[in-house]
């Protein structure tokens, strides 16, 4: 494909259930990158459908992964998106907008989306997220903002074992159209998701020369929860807010919970 503008990234592991609901909402790209971790269900089968340019490799961890997709890419801009969010048209119209701006690998002739004078070279994005049959409002989920959109280059993907994010060389701005997020598929999904970023967070939090005390157990899943519920008025969401209270205080108990048992270990 010749003069690539715009390619979105995404990575998969046995996401058939939401894949091509993402990957539709990803046509108006010019191309799609998709890096599988070897999945066992059709997600492979059913991307093909989507896009030609699929890899399927061994799981690296998610920064390294994401690192991988991004050195495929050839758009000048690039889009991270999960396997399970989704673009909203009117989110679409804007990248579409914010690239659009400048001719193939001229920054210099961009305009920025705002009207300032700096050149963007990533936008944030507003992520709304969609649990257990319900929109999100508060609680933390219902403000979300991420970095997706960024110029190829200007890029990268920060090393953490958990909760990786972009690092940026260059200005950011905002776009106000939405990215679906559709969360957890139930709460057992919710729960093994948990577990394992626990133990990720875990890792990275001991590598980092952090040990967890009687105080981290009993106090920081309590803060967690009353953060979540009270400060972020997670209880607006109801049902739903007090669900998503309670598995932050797990995942924090459970992070620290194994943090401690990595230093008995290795006494």
């Amino acid at each position: 494909m010749d003069d690539v503008r715009l390619s979105a990234l995404v990575i998969a592991r046995n996401e058939e259930a939401g894949i091509a609901r993402c990957l539709e909402a990803l046509s108006f790209c010019d191309e799609i990158v998709l890096v599988d971790a070897e999945s066992t269900d059709r997600t492979v089968e059913i991307a093909r459908e989507y896009t030609d340019r699929v890899w399927v490799e061994p799981w690296r961890g998610y920064s390294e992964q994401k690192s991988f997709a991004l050195a495929k890419c050839r758009g000048d801009w690039v889009l991270w998106i999960d396997a399970d969010e989704v673009v909203s048209a009117e989110l679409r119209d804007e990248i579409v907008r914010a690239t659009g701006a400048a001719s193939i690998g001229d920054e210099s002739a961009a305009t920025p989306v705002d009207g300032s004078t700096a050149m963007p070279v990533a936008y944030e994005l507003s992520r709304r997220v969609f649990y257990l049959g319900g929109w999100i409002r508060h609680g933390g989920w219902g403000e979300d903002r991420v970095v997706r959109l960024f110029r190829r280059g200007r890029a990268q993907f920060s090393q953490d074992r958990v909760h990786e994010r972009l690092l940026v060389d260059g200005p950011v701005e905002s776009l106000s159209g939405v990215l679906e997020h559709y969360t957890y598929r139930g709460l057992a999904h919710h729960w093994g998701k948990i577990r394992n970023l626990a133990s990720l967070g875990a890792e990275q939090a001991w590598e980092r020369g952090r040990r967890a005390s009687l105080g981290d157990l009993a106090f920081r899943p309590l803060a967690r929860g009353l953060k979540i519920f009270v400060w972020k008025r997670g209880f607006l969401d109801g049902w739903r807010g007090a669900i998503i209270a309670g598995m932050g205080m797990a995942y924090v108990f459970l992070k620290y919970a194994m943090l401690r048992e990595k230093e008995e270990r290795e006494r």
